[in-house]
């Protein structure tokens, strides 16, 4: 039996493109190389049967579905994946001779070679050098390599985030091995499946919008895609995985898969969503990786679905004319270019791969190592919980709850209620608890201390509002607003109270339990009630940027004004409060903004909740006129107040006569009068300095208004 080479080096020689290949072709691959591993491994092929299992089928594709293509560039040809027990032997030797990725984890390095297009090549590509880039958070090693389209699974993009993200399906927990390798614990195989059809769903119909298909087909995926490789564990038991995750290119990927499977026109919500589920099976496959018994469950599913692939273009080649177009076509996204970070070092000490990540990200779309402005705050509020948890001012768990990375009823196991708490009211408790906990005398000061570091730039109490805003939305994302009203000044709305003493919480089952107390002056109840029932408006949408940010039709409603002013003024009468109070217990997380309605409320309907009901006893949604009304009736109570105090303290005075009135006027006429020559002589200068001088100021009315003061001047003494 031939021996596999151990001297990689002359494998990564490439031979010359062939002068008669009309396309300028180059050849990604030895074809000596590829003899020696077809005799070494041999050359069997893993059957598809199994993709039946899943309902996914590879259907003919069509040049109809991407129009008239003018092929330029073809990228390598899908080839079946060989059993490579013996080449993962060879490249666990390879990682181990780079001085840079020594003692890197076996598994890793296993599905990194299963991943490949060509084993070989990426073996002899790390044998002989590997890449050095820099980031604003120290070097990262990388290598380039082409693989599998449906090799690659998908991770949010630290991008947008600030934006307002619109996935349902929870983050999982974000953790890192001793040598900075991410790991990512999700619930179980089915968590991780709906987080892969979820991005897919988003990001499949803008790439099919900017005909990104089109580009693929004509030159193949040009552009590298980012990714790194991700050790995944479930808490279910279900065995660890070993994948690479995109970071950036999610777009390209997610195209050149829905290709594959023919699903090209999914532009539609509904399609886009039906897409992503046959896309996600394909992918993922939730009930073999629950049953798996190694980590190399998911990578060998892809080559599943990748030899059926190869079958399937090989059968669209003839022996003597080639490839045919549907051929060409499938052979151009079968495959990507991926830039892979495999370790990161600060210093000499190894790093986390996911910093370097997000600097490397924000390097690829901007140009330069900096997030864009709305990505910005998000990120730097992340790592500043991250770095209070590294150096002890937060519990990890804790830190994990306020970034949605652990369940929002969690929220009652760390921070007990003081009550019989209603479950149904724990978003309510969350969002009050995140401010209260985060700006409390204990950790503000450390948090701000920590956003300066991350940013770089100076926090006021207002703006570390600002940056924790995002969080208090990271529990139901997709199904409400992100909440950036609270960007509008929201932190001066919780500084009175909040900062340097603290918020003494009572999270009661009625929050109309506190209204009375707040009528009563106690700061605390107004504030809680500002946050719980402010939160929830805000969150569901009845206060939008006519009420706090003076968009398009804020001169129709009879208030406009920053969030604290709102609130305080909400806060200052008996009927906003009960308006908070309703609101806040009328607060449903799961319930979409489009189409939740917050309850009205009614001063004269105690025995109801005090919830304002129609006729038909159905209770009358509030809309944002009725809160701009409300905070409208605070302002002129306040004004009105305002006035009875001022005339009652102001000095009774006569009416002055009328020859007092007369000596005033008098003794202001000769001030005026010199200001208008003044104006005189200016104009008449400006009239020189103008070349068209009778076009706009002729002579004759300068003699005229010249003359005019002059006899008005000489009538001031003897008025005066």
């Amino acid at each position: 039996m031939t021996s596999f080479p151990t001297d990689l080096t002359q494998l990564a020689e490439q031979p010359r493109p062939s002068m008669t290949n009309p396309f300028m072709i180059p050849v990604a691959t030895n074809a000596a190389v590829r003899a020696r591993v077809a005799r070494a491994v041999g050359p069997d092929i893993v059957g598809t049967e199994h993709l039946a299992a899943t309902g996914v089928t590879l259907r003919d594709l069509s040049s109809k579905e991407l129009g008239e293509v003018s092929i330029t560039r073809l990228a390598p040809a899908p080839v079946p994946f060989p059993r490579i027990n013996r080449l993962e032997a060879t490249a666990l030797k390879v990682f181990s001779k780079v001085p840079d990725l020594a003692n890197y984890p076996s598994g890793a390095i296993r599905s990194l070679v299963r991943t490949a297009h060509d084993p070989v090549q990426l073996m002899a590509r790390i044998a002989d050098s590997v890449d050095l880039e820099s980031t604003v958070d120290g070097e990262v090693v990388t290598i380039s390599t082409r693989t599998r389209a449906n090799g690659l699974l998908f991770l949010h993009q630290p991008r947008k985030k600030g934006q307002g993200r619109v996935y349902d399906v929870q983050d999982p927990r974000i953790d890192s091995l001793p040598d900075g390798t991410t790991t990512l614990v999700y619930r179980n195989p089915q968590h991780l499946h709906d987080q892969q059809r979820e991005i897919i769903t988003r990001s499949l119909p803008g790439g099919i919008k900017a005909e990104r298909h089109v580009q693929i087909a004509e030159s193949g995926v040009r552009r590298k895609v980012l990714a790194e490789m991700v050790l995944i564990t479930f808490t279910d038991g279900s065995p660890d995985q070993w994948v690479l995750m995109v970071r950036d290119g999610m777009t390209r990927t997610s195209v050149a898969l829905a290709f594959q499977l023919g699903l090209l026109g999914s532009q539609s919500e509904k399609s886009a969503a039906e897409a992503s589920q046959k896309i996600a099976d394909y992918l993922v496959p939730v009930e073999k990786v629950r049953r798996a018994r190694s980590s190399k469950a998911i990578v060998e599913w892809s080559a599943v679905g990748h030899d059926a692939l190869a079958k399937r273009y090989a059968g669209m080649c003839d022996p003597l004319e080639g490839p045919s177009a549907q051929a060409m076509l499938l052979q151009q996204f079968a495959t990507i270019p991926v830039t892979v970070v495999l370790r990161a070092f600060n210093g000499d000490r190894l790093g986390r791969v996911r910093d370097a990540m997000k600097s490397l990200v924000a390097d690829q779309h901007t140009g330069t190592e900096k997030w864009h402005e709305d990505d910005e705050a998000i990120y730097n509020v992340e790592r500043a919980l991250e770095m209070l948890a590294e150096i002890g001012a937060l519990d990890p768990g804790e830190a994990d709850l306020w970034l949605g990375r652990r369940p929002m009823s969690d929220v009652d196991v760390l921070f007990p209620p003081p009550t019989d708490a209603d479950p149904a009211r724990v978003g309510v408790r969350f969002l009050v608890q995140l401010f209260a906990r985060l700006l409390s005398p204990e950790v503000y000061e450390a948090l701000k201390r920590c956003l300066r570091r991350t940013s770089g730039g100076r926090f006021t109490y207002a703006r570390v509002v600002e940056s924790l805003a995002p969080l208090a939305n990271q529990h139901w994302v997709g199904r409400k607003p992100l909440g950036r009203l609270w960007s509008y000044g929201g932190g001066a709305a919780l500084e009175g109270t909040l900062r340097g003493v603290g918020l003494a919480l009572r999270a009661p089952i009625d929050y109309l339990d506190l209204v009375e107390d707040a009528v009563a002056g106690d700061e605390h109840a107004r504030t809680e009630l500002a946050l719980a029932g402010g939160g929830a408006m805000l969150a569901d949408g009845v206060l939008t940027t006519r009420v706090v940010g003076g968009s398009g039709g804020s001169k129709a409603l009879p208030f406009r004004g920053a969030v604290p002013e709102l609130f305080r003024l909400l806060c200052s009468t008996r009927e906003g409060l009960v308006q908070l109070a309703v609101a806040a217990n009328a607060f449903d997380p799961a319930q979409p903004a489009s189409s939740a309605r917050l309850p009205k409320g009614d001063l004269n309907n105690s025995a109801g909740g005090f919830v304002e009901r129609d006729t038909a006893g159905v209770r009358v949604a509030v809309l944002e006129e009725d809160v701009a009304a409300l905070a409208a009736a605070a302002t002129a109570a306040e004004n009105a107040e305002g006035a009875r105090s001022a005339e009652s303290a102001a000095p009774t005075e006569s009416e002055p006569s009328a020859e007092d009135l007369l000596a005033s006027a008098a003794s202001e006429m000769p001030r005026r009068v010199r200001d208008l020559l003044h104006f005189a002589d200016e104009v008449l200068r400006l009239r020189e300095a103008v070349g068209h001088r009778d076009a706009v100021f002729s002579e004759i009315d300068a003699e005229a208004m010249t003359s005019m003061l002059a006899t008005v001047n000489s009538r001031i003494g003897k008025l005066s």
